[in-house]
């Protein structure tokens, strides 16, 4: 087995960085402050000169999809 000059391009980093936000993930879910981060994910954000009037969490979803399907 040969080690990588960069752990970047490994196999087992996209792995370790999954484990690593499902971790995160869980332990911000079962926060005490569970009910403040969900009070800012309802903060809606619009575009001033266009219809777009989305909360954080619709931005944040939808920017995760767009890079989904360009990359």
């Amino acid at each position: 087995m040969r080690i990588s000059a960069n752990p970047l391009r490994g196999q087992q980093f996209p792995a370790v960085l999954l484990l690593l936000a499902a971790g995160l993930g869980l332990l911000l879910a079962n926060l005490p402050s569970h009910d403040a981060l969900a009070a800012v994910l309802d903060v809606h954000l619009a575009v001033p000169g266009t219809v777009l009037d989305l909360s954080i969490e619709h931005w944040v979803s939808d920017g995760l999809l767009a890079v989904f399907f360009l990359v």
